[in-house]
């Protein structure tokens, strides 16, 4: 979903994008989760040209995600609204290796190229910054036995307690300080 900067200074009032994006029209396969829509990503983005050819784009998305967990690898929903303010500025390209100084200030911007900005590529950031560094199905997921890899939230499995040796002597040292 590309919108030409350009429409922007047209109007000189936000422009007004709705958002209706399917996994389909989406690339998550390369995002590195193991994740996928339950239902479209939904939602409205307003942009706005600043000065300096800054664009400000504003709006809010929601969505339900359908994700694997990362403990019991069990499938499980993760409904996401989130409403977002981004800044963003032409992409200039550096020639050469001409080192470059940012500000704190450039860190906050995201930037576009040949006057376009994807709109997929902004909707999704608010989407992957909601999401937790481990995608756990809830708090007291047990995960998958060690040995014979039943999911333990199912089933009681009967393998034998998986001891490390090399814990032991660490063991012994904690209990004479307790």
């Amino acid at each position: 979903m590309i919108v030409e900067v350009a429409a922007i200074k047209e109007g000189g009032t936000p422009h007004r994008v709705k958002i209706f994006l399917s996994e389909d029209q989406l690339d998550l396969d390369k995002s590195g989760f193991s994740l996928h829509l339950n239902e479209p990503i939904s939602g409205f983005c307003e942009l706005t040209l600043l000065s300096g050819q800054k664009v400000r784009v504003k709006g809010a998305v929601e969505t339900k995600l359908n994700i694997k967990c990362d403990r019991c690898l069990g499938q499980f929903f993760n409904p996401i609204k989130k409403s977002f303010d981004l800044l963003y500025a032409p992409d200039v390209s550096v020639a050469g290796t001409e080192e470059v100084n940012l500000n704190y200030d450039d860190l906050e911007l995201g930037f576009y190229k040949d006057e376009k900005i994807d709109l997929s590529r902004v909707v999704l950031e608010p989407i992957f910054s909601e999401l937790p560094m481990k995608l756990i199905c809830s708090p007291s997921c047990k995960g998958l036995c060690g040995e014979c890899g039943a999911n333990l939230n199912e089933v009681e499995c009967n393998c034998p307690s998986f001891s490390d040796t090399r814990w032991h002597e660490l063991a012994k040292f904690r209990k004479k300080l307790t």
